[in-house]
């Protein structure tokens, strides 16, 4: 996801992306009010979701893998 600079003002004005916090890292210290730290910035607090694995051994014990399939959308091991 490749963020404008007016999505990024936009959520610093919000409050969801901040310069609060300095990285540890040297690599990751960017001029306060830049684009690169704005983006640093909304790396380090944006949510990372779950994933999920699928047990196609346990689904075919129980004979549910065409049904997984379908739902999942993919043909996958």
């Amino acid at each position: 996801m490749d963020l404008s600079d007016e999505e990024i003002e936009h959520m610093e004005d919000e409050g969801v992306v901040g310069d609060e916090e300095e990285p540890a890292c040297p690599y990751l210290q960017f001029p306060m009010g830049s684009r690169a730290r704005g983006r640093c910035a909304r790396l380090r607090t944006i949510p990372i979701g779950e994933h999920v694995g699928i047990d196609w051994e346990l689904l075919s014990t129980l004979g549910e893998v065409e049904r997984a399939r379908e739902i999942v959308g993919l043909d996958t091991p």
